[in-house]
């Protein structure tokens, strides 16, 4: 990977954080619909784009940050999905309304 060579790139997140947190909360409200969960899934959010700062592209940053978020509210939509099982059901039970 290349690394974006900008100068103060660790100055730099810190007001990125402040100018895009309330936003991105909003994007996962939409989908998680408790408020604090919601905000930790923001956390991760702001971490995992932390951990690869360096190497970010920091003209496409807004759309890698609403790819991570989106990617971080379907895992935990998959995490949380619990399958129901219909195999109890027996043919007359289904047909039943």
């Amino acid at each position: 990977m290349e690394r974006n060579t900008t100068t103060s790139d660790s100055t730099n997140f810190p007001d990125f954080y402040q100018k895009y947190r309330n936003l991105v909360l909003v994007f996962i409200m939409s989908r998680i619909p408790h408020k604090y969960e919601a905000e930790d899934l923001v956390q991760d959010v702001f971490i995992r784009l932390w951990e690869n700062w360096t190497f970010v592209n920091k003209s496409t940053v807004w759309s890698l940050l609403f790819t991570i978020a989106r990617n971080i509210v379907i895992d935990k939509i998959r995490r949380h999905y619990i399958p129901v099982s219909y195999t109890h059901l027996t043919l007359p039970t289904i047909l039943r309304v």
